[in-house]
């Protein structure tokens, strides 16, 4: 996830973030290729179909002027073997482990991601003026505030606690659907006894960009361009011939 977000900070995400989700599609089918698993012609074609069309729909036009460089190509690809590398966990955890290799997954995320996080504010905070200035006028008493105005400042420590309770409460529901979409990860992985379930699910799920980018265009009205509506066309052509095969 760190690296992810690194190579979007240095890349076009229009290139690198479906670098990404290639890498972490096929990672796994690699490693069921090299373990032996054989695939069907048709679920070769439909893997092969569900890769573009990932490609296709993450294919946003990016305005920021970031030039494609060896680091980002190299981090976006590490990023995406990492996320496959996820999916080849929960593949390896024994049939009765239950959702301990995700309660497992995720407290280790949350120490990483959790000191990352202290070391940027941090450095962040500690040096610059804005950090300093917030100090400052958070510690200063209530009275002071008064005399300062009270009912601006008032006024906008109640936006604040709203803003902050609605930050909250989304954060708290991209967790719950983070943590069921990975629970159904693990259960597709067990759905079967089949060896070409590890390619197939590895697949579905590097199809993500086409839920982003679908609910982009029902929630916030988001207009889709010509090449992500084909790119969402071929993933449900790509999810009906991998159902098939």
């Amino acid at each position: 996830m760190l690296l992810l977000y690194r190579a979007l900070a240095i890349g076009p995400m229009s290139v690198l973030s479906p670098l990404t989700a290639v890498f972490a599609a096929v990672v796994p089918v690699v490693v069921a290729l090299v373990r032996g698993t054989s695939l069907s012609p048709t679920a070769w074609v439909a893997l092969v179909v569900a890769v573009v069309a990932v490609v296709l729909v993450a294919a946003v036009r990016d305005t920021s002027g970031a030039r494609v460089t060896p680091a980002g190509l190299v981090t976006a690809a590490v990023a995406g073997c990492g996320f496959g590398g996820i999916v080849l966990a929960y593949d390896a955890a024994p049939d009765g482990s239950g959702v301990a290799p995700l309660l497992v997954a995720r407290g280790v995320q949350t120490v990483l991601l959790g000191a990352a996080a202290v070391v940027v504010a941090v450095r962040s905070g500690a040096s610059g003026p804005a950090g300093a200035a917030l100090a400052v006028g958070a510690s200063r008493p209530v009275g002071a505030a008064a005399r300062t105005g009270g009912t601006v400042r008032v006024g906008r420590s109640a936006r604040a606690g709203a803003w902050s309770r609605r930050v909250v409460a989304t954060v708290v529901a991209c967790g719950v659907l983070d943590a069921l979409a990975n629970v159904c990860i693990q259960a597709a992985l067990r759905a079967g006894d089949d060896p070409s379930t590890l390619p197939v699910v590895s697949v579905l799920n590097a199809l993500y960009p086409i839920g982003t980018v679908a609910l982009a265009g029902v929630v916030l009205r988001e207009r889709l361009t010509p090449v992500q509506w084909s790119g969402i066309g071929l993933a449900f052509a790509a999810a009906v011939g991998l159902a098939l095969a």
